[in-house]
């Protein structure tokens, strides 16, 4: 079982945009079954004159690991069969995108997980009449043909196996910060002290109890915040600087306490003083994890400005199919 993350490369003749999918807890049978259905809908939207260059197939995780399958019969990873990748689209209507011109146009989706939270998506090759006027405007009422496919499209990507909270897609995001619980209850992210490690670099040393330690480890990354220091310049107001922020941990040792716990030495702290710091605030380790998206919704058409074909960032540039990034 494993997240399988999917890459299509669209356009024409290699150059063109890119699509992420990234699926939930499957094996590679489901994941196989999961990419021919979802390539189905998508060449169902897909402008005839735009080209399938190709699907990397990986696994969350495996860095340097993935597989191109170019258009055709290929083999799927993990022995699980075969696979027939499109060369081209299927959608036959006017199309508003032009290799010719330096911008493309594409569609924002909002995809919701967790609950509360959302992450942006884009869909490019749209038909003409769908981004004619009003650029943030949808029309899809003009196109009845492409949107019935679109609507299969999206319901798809949030479609549930199991129950609503159990998607075939999700998000790789960072798990929140839990909210602090009310009083009496104990706080697992209370931080107990703050000092000073004393041998060099001398980075700044949160504590914290023993049973919070959890999977932190020498060179995991936590999360300080609601700290609070002295006033240094009572004149300006001006405070010390505090050590809110993101920090990955350098060392950790043993403080006997009372109570007893850990010290976390946070790498590239050594500006901080302990001695200035007023309100202890809290810890939390910085984590990840694949949340299954809840529900697909359209934003706006909108156009975007094309990249160079090389020697620019990555984000900036025409994709082509090449080895792993």
């Amino acid at each position: 079982m494993a997240n399988w993350k999917f890459e299509i490369f669209l356009g024409k003749s290699g150059f063109g945009p890119t699509e992420d999918y990234l699926t939930t807890d499957m094996d590679a049978a489901t994941a196989r079954s999961t990419l021919i259905s979802l390539l189905g809908l998508r060449k169902a939207i897909l402008p005839a004159l735009w080209e399938f260059g190709g699907v990397r197939v990986g696994v969350l995780g495996q860095l340097r690991a993935s597989t191109i399958l170019l258009p055709g019969l290929q083999p799927f990873p993990d022995g699980a069969g075969s696979i027939t990748i499109p060369s081209v689209g299927a959608y036959s209507g006017e199309v508003a995108d032009s290799f010719g011109l330096p911008v493309r146009y594409d569609l924002q989706l909002r995809a919701r997980y967790n609950t509360r939270h959302y992450a942006n998506r884009y869909l490019s090759g749209l038909p003409r009449d769908l981004v004619d006027g009003e650029p943030a405007t949808v029309h899809l009422e003009r196109v009845p043909l492409w949107a019935s496919g679109y609507i299969r499209y999206l319901a798809y990507l949030s479609r549930s196996t199991i129950s609503p909270f159990t998607a075939l897609f999700g998000v790789y995001a960072r798990v929140p910060i839990p909210d602090q619980p009310a009083p009496p209850a104990p706080d697992p992210q209370r931080i107990l002290r703050w000092s000073q490690q004393d041998v060099p670099p001398s980075n700044l040393g949160a504590t914290i109890l023993a049973a919070n330690l959890g999977d932190i480890t020498v060179g995991s990354k936590v999360h300080v915040y609601g700290t609070r220091t002295k006033v240094v310049n009572f004149a300006e107001g001006a405070r010390a600087p505090n050590p809110n922020g993101a920090w990955y941990v350098d060392a950790i040792s043993t403080f006997t306490g009372p109570p007893s716990g850990f010290t976390l030495f946070l790498r590239g702290t050594t500006q901080f003083s302990a001695d200035s710091i007023k309100i202890l605030g809290r810890l939390w380790p910085v984590t990840f994890t694949v949340y299954p998206i809840e529900a697909v919704t359209t934003q706006r058409a909108l156009s975007r400005k094309r990249g160079k074909s090389s020697l620019v960032p990555r984000g900036r540039r025409l994709t082509r199919v090449s080895a792993d990034p």
